[in-house]
Formats: structure tokens, sequence, C-alpha cells
């Protein structure tokens, strides 16, 4: 119930309402069967609000939850191939928003080697050229920029055209 009203507080767009929700789940019922999803989210939330440290905390050890192989007291819950990349691009963000640029790129680039094709990688290609910028590599940014430029064909596409501002 805590995440369902949290997924509804997030609809709403009450992200602290949000968070108080999934913090519940993460805390009372550790071994439920939505915690890895609410951790997430949870995180997500958090960096929204520009909490890119507390979103680490929360997502501290949510590795070892995802591949737990499912027993009686833990179901199988998630999808982990998923959750792990969610909570890697979640990770490469709250980076960013630390000014942790190097570690944001790193991450970035780990994201982009294991998910090549996710549907998040032309984001992703985004931040790693936002934090190369911001880590004076300017070569390593405009080859992120270009991955997008040359495989984003619509030119309306807002990821298209911020690597387009920041490629110029």
């Amino acid at each position: 119930a805590h995440y369902a009203t949290g997924q509804l507080h997030d609809k709403n767009g009450d992200l602290q309402q949000a968070i108080a929700s999934y913090s519940i789940v993460r805390t009372r019922y550790a071994f439920s069967d939505v915690v890895v999803a609410s951790r997430i989210r949870e995180a997500i939330d958090l960096v929204s609000l520009r909490r890119p440290e507390r979103a680490l905390d929360v997502l501290i050890g949510i590795e070892s939850i995802i591949d737990a192989k499912p027993n009686d007291s833990v179901p199988m819950q998630i999808d982990a191939d998923a959750a792990n990349e969610e909570v890697a691009l979640v990770r490469a963000e709250a980076h960013t928003l630390r000014g942790r640029y190097n570690e944001a790129y790193d991450s970035c680039v780990v994201f982009l080697q294991r998910y090549p094709s996710s549907v998040y990688r032309w984001h992703v290609h985004l931040h790693a050229g936002l934090n190369a910028l911001n880590s004076n590599r300017p070569d390593a940014a405009l080859k992120h920029y270009e991955a997008i430029l040359d495989s984003v064909p619509d030119e309306a596409s807002p990821i298209r055209q911020q690597a387009l501002l920041y490629h110029a």
C-alpha cells in the first residue's frame, strides 16, 4: 500500500510525500516484493529534488537485493537487468548533480558499455558529454555529441537539439 501511495504522490507531483511513502517501504518492508522498485523511485525523486547525496545513500546495497536469488522470504520481484540499468542511470545523474564530473563521466561510459541498446543511451551520451566538458575533456564530449547527431535522425528531438547546441 505504501508503494502505491508513493506512486500516487509521484503522479500528483508531490515528490516529498512520494519519497516519504517509498522510505517506509525501504525501512519497514525490506523484504517486500516492491522494495527494489520503491528504492529506485525514491532515488529518482531525490535526484529530481536536487538531493543527489541522499539518492546515492538510498541506492547503497541495492545490487545485493537485485541479485538475490528468490526464496520463501524474498520473491522474485523484478527484471534484474532492467533494475540494474535504472540504478546505473540514477547514479550517473546523481554524480553529475554532486559536481563529481569525473565519476559521473565514468558512470556514463560504464552504462553505455553495459547497455548499448538502452532506451536511455542518448540521454546518457548527453550527460557524458556534459560531464566531459565540465572535466575539461572537450574531445571526449564531442565524441558523445557526435554519436547523438549521427544516430538520432529526428531534427526536432530535444536530445538532438541539446547535442547540437553543446557540439557547436
